[in-house]
């Protein structure tokens, strides 16, 4: 039983080294949203292009997620039982998950700010869109008031001479 279970110790090792380098690429692609929705002319494509980018990595994460918990569950027991054998494998795990705690809190603060983001930019668009309302509005009474202007009502004519 012992070397299964450092054969699962390294499996949940390898789990959590690729769960690492998913948040990683989440992290780079929260920063390359920051980066697209600072410009001046926000490319859609671009920013729809790295949410269904992020939305896969996430269900990898999810898959990772479940891969873990499963082969956790088969070993668990024998880890508690006899911790003292597994001390540094389970060292090296406990500072992995650190590492995915940290970089989960990094991704989250960076989402946060990613919201904030588009709230102010559709905020901006949605003032933009009310101040060409408001434009064209303007534009057409003018038009309409313009054109009233110029018809002649009806006129009397005098037949008189």
């Amino acid at each position: 039983m012992e070397k299964s279970v450092e054969t699962y110790l390294q499996l949940l090792d390898e789990s959590l080294e690729k769960k690492i380098g998913v948040l990683n690429r989440i992290l780079d692609i929260d920063k390359n949203q920051e980066k697209s929705l600072k410009e001046e002319n926000l490319n859609a494509d671009t920013v729809e292009q790295l949410m269904n980018e992020k939305g896969e990595l996430i269900k990898k994460l999810d898959q990772l997620d479940d891969g873990f918990d499963s082969v956790y569950q088969r070993i668990k027991e024998e880890i508690q039982a006899n911790s003292s054998k597994y001390t540094s494998q389970v060292k090296k795990l406990q500072e992995d998950i650190r590492n995915i705690t940290d970089l989960q809190t990094s991704i989250e603060a960076l989402e946060k700010r990613l919201k904030d983001s588009v709230d102010r930019y559709a905020s901006k668009a949605a003032a933009n869109l009310k101040l060409r309302r408001a434009t064209n509005n303007v534009a057409r009474n003018y038009y309409e008031t313009v054109n009233k202007l110029n018809q002649a009502g009806p006129q009397f004519m005098d037949k008189k001479k």
